[in-house]
């Protein structure tokens, strides 16, 4: 017991002062160059889905000059050649970048499991849950959540300026409208990431139970401890399944809320939209374009929301795969 006490106390001690950064830079070190050409290839990638919506308004008001007199058929070809040429390069680089992030994300993951492996000889404590779980969950929310927060990332930014250059009333619109949602985000994430943490926690202390009941079982028999180890297992159990819902939870409520927020900007900007035509304003190419711009940049607004839930779950793997690798 007391040395059990004192391994707990230690490990307390490296869950404070454990900070990620410096882990990530020491062992990740080599994926940094891939890395960096994926996020160059994301935003190459998106540009292409921003530029979209403004050769589409183009064709519109072409279509809508032709429907009162002769439609420019050739002028219209040319600008569907170059968007078919714009998303096509588009495609290419997005598929160059999540070839890239899933190489990186394996490889990374291999490398922390081949280290903790050559390790466990040298410190033998709670490494089942640390090699299996941890890493299997670092490396999925590495694979699922990078790549898509550096394209959502851009695709946001770029929305706005474009939405900006186009229209800055129908842009305010759509940006006050996402900024409720964001802030509603900001705060459940501020509060959901001691529940991912005790979800990662709480998911070892049960591993390692089972582990330890099943490689001795013989002597749980012989000493007729096998009540015991069921009624402290389904205490273990259902300590985590109580923060493994807490932490579901909330990061379920995300979604919803983003898609709610997307719906709210797209009537905003539909009705402010309908108006500044009747006032002649601006032409129904350029709502036709924002309808567009509003769905690409909700979009990744709740993209974003599910890969910083996925991300909390690698951190807080992360954290304890660091901890083990620096003691």
């Amino acid at each position: 017991n007391r040395v059990l006490t004192a391994v707990k106390a230690r490990i307390g001690v490296m869950t404070k002062q454990t900070n990620l950064i410096p882990g990530i830079k020491k062992y990740g070190r080599p994926y940094i160059p891939q890395v960096i050409i994926a996020v160059f290839l994301a935003a190459f990638g998106n540009i292409a889905t921003i530029v979209g919506p403004n050769q589409l308004s183009k064709i519109t008001n072409l279509i809508s000059k032709g429907l009162r007199g002769s439609i420019d058929v050739s002028q219209v070809m040319r600008i569907v050649v170059i968007l078919g040429i714009i998303y096509g390069v588009g495609a290419l680089m997005s598929y160059g970048q999540g070839f890239l992030m899933a190489n990186v994300s394996q490889n990374f993951t291999r490398d922390l499991r081949t280290k903790i492996s050559q390790k466990i000889n040298r410190l033998p404590i709670d490494t089942l849950s640390r090699v299996t779980n941890d890493l299997d969950t670092f490396g999925q929310a590495l694979n699922q959540s990078l790549g898509t927060l550096i394209s959502s990332i851009v695709l946001i930014v770029g929305t706005i300026l474009m939405m900006t250059v186009t229209n800055w009333i129908l842009s305010l619109t759509a940006i006050v409208s996402a900024f409720i949602g964001i802030v509603l985000t900001v705060v459940l994430l501020q509060h959901s990431q001691k529940y991912f943490n005790q979800q990662q926690n709480n998911l070892a202390d049960v591993s390692g139970y089972v582990e330890e009941v099943y490689s001795g079982h013989q002597v749980v028999k012989t000493y007729n401890g096998t009540k015991n180890a069921k009624k402290e297992f389904t205490d273990r159990n259902q300590k985590l399944a109580s923060s493994v819902w807490k932490s579901q939870f909330i990061s379920g409520i995300m979604q919803p809320l983003m898609t709610f927020i997307g719906n709210l900007s797209y009537v905003s900007v539909s009705v402010i939209g309908a108006l500044l035509v009747l006032n002649n304003t601006i032409s129904i190419g350029v709502v036709v374009a924002f309808m567009v711009y509003v769905r690409i940049f909700t979009q990744p607004l709740s993209q974003v929301t599910q890969a910083f839930s996925s991300l909390q779950s690698a951190k807080a793997a992360l954290h304890r795969v660091f901890e083990f690798l620096e003691e």
